[in-house]
Parts: structure tokens; sequence; C-alpha cells
């Protein structure tokens, strides 16, 4: 299991909602911030860079898309 499936689930689940969300509501959300910065304290990295990375492999793996200006989920997820 990936040291990343928690933070991806929890981003997952705040995108999911009908208007999806932009990077601050994700960094503001105290779930999600509290995972990056767990995470963040056992590799050395920033935390806002972790939540960027995860959106961005997100992305990669056809997950979720950025519609000006929130994230969202793509069709494929919600037909899931």
């Amino acid at each position: 299991m990936s040291q990343y499936a928690k933070l991806d689930a929890l981003i997952l689940e705040r995108i999911a909602g009908p208007n999806g969300a932009t990077f601050t509501e994700l960094q503001a959300n105290s779930e999600v911030a509290d995972e990056a910065a767990r995470i963040g304290e056992a590799t050395g990295r920033v935390d806002w860079r972790i939540i960027d990375g995860r959106l961005q492999t997100l992305r990669k793996q056809g997950l979720i898309r950025f519609w000006r200006p929130v994230w969202k989920l793509t069709e494929r997820v919600r037909a899931a």
C-alpha cells in the first residue's frame, strides 16, 4: 500500500462534491492538511508540494481534471 493512499482518498473525497475543489480549499481542509503534514515530516517535503504532487499524479491517472478554477472527478471515476 502506498504511503499516499490515505491522502489520495481524502483528496478524491473532497473533489467529489458537486462543485469540485480548488487547490486552496484542499490545502485548507484539515484532514488533507494533517495527512500532508504527516507525510511531509516523514519525507522532509513541504506539505503543499505533496498535495500538488498528488493532484498531478491523480490527473495523470485520469481520475481528476482541472476545470478552471476547480479540480473535478472525471467521468471515468463517476461511472465506477
